[in-house]
């Protein structure tokens, strides 16, 4: 059996501990971690529905959301405030996905910022050029909430 807890005379070591503990602030204990900051993501389509249906989707876990509706946006917006991952439609406006893929590779505060492209053509030329312009996964239409939430993981690092 475990005897008695002992109380200590105050100048001991369990003393100090608790001193120690009092003087520093809750985020400084060993023991806790701080609160991490969410990470940004950026979502790109031009359909409104699936731009919605995949701020929905993904705002559902703790992410910042951002959106953009085609790629020169997307480009512009990321350039501006580089997110933590981009996932993106391949066939938009004004620059399609491939295209805003490149941008962003080119440019030194957006090249290494993970980008999935998604789009309705998985015809193996087209992945082909996904990733040759750069992207980092391709994911085709329509959307597995479950493949797409797992895969923005596994380039966060979670």
């Amino acid at each position: 059996m475990h005897g008695p807890i002992p109380k200590g005379d105050g100048n001991g070591p369990l003393r100090n501990e608790l001193e120690v503990s009092k003087k520093q602030p809750r985020t400084l204990n060993r023991w806790k971690h701080a609160p991490m900051s969410k990470k940004t993501l950026l979502v790109v389509d031009d359909s409104p529905t699936a731009l919605m249906m995949n701020t929905m989707l993904l705002g559902r876990q703790p992410y910042n959301i951002v959106s953009a509706k085609d790629g020169q946006e997307a480009v512009e917006k990321a350039i501006a405030s580089p997110p933590d991952l981009v996932v993106m439609d391949v066939m938009m406006p004004r620059m399609n996905g491939i295209e805003a893929c490149r941008a962003m590779r080119q440019n030194e505060s957006t090249r290494l910022v993970p980008v999935i492209l998604i789009t309705t053509r998985g015809e193996e030329e087209y992945v082909a050029q996904g990733f040759a312009a750069g992207c980092n996964d391709y994911v085709t239409k329509p959307v597995n909430a479950t493949e797409l939430v797992a895969k923005v993981r596994a380039l966060l690092g979670e």
